[in-house]
């Protein structure tokens, strides 16, 4: 009989591999050990850091440029300063999407449900994308559209 937190080995289909599951509460199987969770989870606290830096950087610059659009009067003619504005707001923008990945992945690893599986196609993603994309919930055929 297999309890919660139980240990088997079986080969993970499309990898050919024979890899270490952990049997789960709900009777899925994750094929990723916790050296694997370990790295990932060290990757998505460093995604984290940069995100947080960028939108603190995005802010401050944002807030540079309109103060000196509102103190100085200064318009030019073509907009440039206000696109630098604009440009500098939407990288912010996709920081903070980022983040709200990183952060439910993080809360993921923590409740223990980063399985790596598909939410498409419930088959293992390639623990190299997770380990380069710790954020995906989808495998590469799927992401790509191929399923």
């Amino acid at each position: 009989m297999i309890g919660a937190g139980s240990l088997t080995t079986e080969q993970v289909k499309g990898t050919g591999t024979t890899q270490t599951q952990t049997q789960k509460g709900g009777g899925e199987k994750s094929y990723l050990t916790q050296k694997d969770l370990k790295t990932i989870r060290l990757k998505l606290e460093d995604e984290k850091k940069k995100c947080i830096e960028t939108l603190e950087a995005s802010d401050e610059t944002i807030k540079e440029g309109v103060t000196q659009v509102h103190t100085s009067g200064a318009h030019d003619e073509n907009g440039s300063h206000e696109i630098g504005i604009e440009t500098t707001a939407l990288g912010g923008q996709r920081a903070g999407v980022h983040l709200k990945k990183i952060l439910a992945a993080l809360e993921r690893i923590k409740e223990k449900n980063y399985d790596g599986i598909c939410i498409s196609c419930r088959k293992p993603i390639n623990k190299e994308r997770l380990k380069a994309v710790p954020t995906t919930r989808q495998c590469i055929t799927c992401k790509n559209g191929q399923h």
